[in-house]
């Protein structure tokens, strides 16, 4: 009973924690959304192109600062998430094996991972080669290594710096998306993932399968299993 009643303590003064992250979180917020008055130019690019290919509703949110600083709850907090396994980013990998893009295999994708996963860049190498070898290419595994693209070349891909990379309104739109399975598979139909949205305290909030439907990306396992 002792250890019942330690256990229902532990879990009131969580959940108390949490209600405050939240509440200082959101406070943090109202100070930036006044600092910075109207909405950016790139929310409204990113709003307009998310509405015309049907992925609505969605939701921007300012974050403080130092958001990249916090914790994966927090940061859960600060934009009202499901759980962590809802934030999510985005992610330019590149074969260095290749100098350019060939047929049948891209030199860059778009990989959209959750912050929780890892990925298992040793999958994606599997999964691009296999890719390539359905659509007649004839290019050996070798020919395949996926490592992260530097910053300064994702940046003139996507149009975005480091912690605001999104595949919405990228500066290359036909680089191939890979969307992590587990992504997908997050359970409910109105299930929200969470993404950068093209400027560092800017986040986009949209229904999964409504991205899928819309941007076609390859769903894929393209991270280590936990």
């Amino acid at each position: 009973m002792v250890d019942k009643e330690r256990l229902i303590a532990l879990r009131d003064r969580q959940l108390s924690l949490i209600a405050k992250l939240s509440q200082f979180c959101d406070h943090d917020l109202d100070q930036d959304e006044k600092a910075r008055g109207e909405k950016s130019d790139t929310q409204a690019r990113l709003e307009a192109e998310l509405a015309a290919k049907g992925v609505v509703p969605n939701a921007f949110v300012r974050v403080p600062q130092d958001y990249y600083e916090r914790d994966l709850e927090w940061r859960r907090a600060c934009l009202s998430a499901e759980s962590v396994l809802h934030l999510c980013k985005s992610i330019v990998m590149e074969n260095t094996k290749i100098e350019e893009d060939v047929p049948g295999c891209p030199k860059y994708c778009c990989v959209i991972i959750q912050y929780a996963a890892r990925l298992h860049a040793e999958k994606l190498k599997r999964l691009m080669h296999k890719l390539h070898k359905e659509e007649g290419g004839v290019l050996g595994i070798k020919s395949f290594n996926m490592r992260l693209a530097p910053e300064d070349v994702s940046t003139r891909l996507t149009g975005f710096e480091h912690n605001a990379v999104t595949p919405i309104c990228s500066a290359a739109p036909d680089m191939p998306i890979v969307l992590s399975h587990r992504i997908a598979e997050l359970g409910a139909t109105d299930a929200f993932m969470w993404l950068g949205a093209g400027e560092t305290d800017l986040k986009v909030g949209f229904n999964v399968q409504n991205f899928i439907r819309a941007y076609n990306p390859m769903v894929v396992d393209c991270t280590y299993d936990t």
